[in-house]
């Protein structure tokens, strides 16, 4: 059994590579490391593990197509946030105003 080293000088491309942002060439220079490098391959794992484990940041954004009815409309999860946000300002400031002293 071998032993992962400590230290690798392309670490550091593991979470453009999970992230898709490398380009053809660097990515296929990557994979071809990856073939031999333990180090390398444990780190892709955790970072496609993190990733996994909170979808909305390892989602990429898609732009729309022109004409599509959607185009400048906000996403759902922004949508639902701003909702969620005055729901819970709302419960504050009837809170606040059934608990002050007139």
């Amino acid at each position: 059994m071998g032993v992962t080293p400590l230290v690798c000088n392309r670490t550091a491309r593991a979470a453009p590579y999970v992230l898709g942002e490398l380009d053809a060439r660097s990515r296929l220079a990557f994979d071809r490391h990856l073939k031999v490098c333990a180090r390398c391959r444990e780190e892709v794992e955790l970072l496609r593990s993190a990733a996994a484990a909170v979808p909305l940041l390892s989602a990429q954004p898609q732009a729309p197509e022109p004409g599509d009815p959607q185009q400048g409309r906000y996403s759902p999860a922004i949508v639902a946030l701003v909702h969620a946000s005055a729901v819970a300002f709302g419960e504050w400031v009837c809170t606040t105003a059934s608990t002050s002293p007139r």
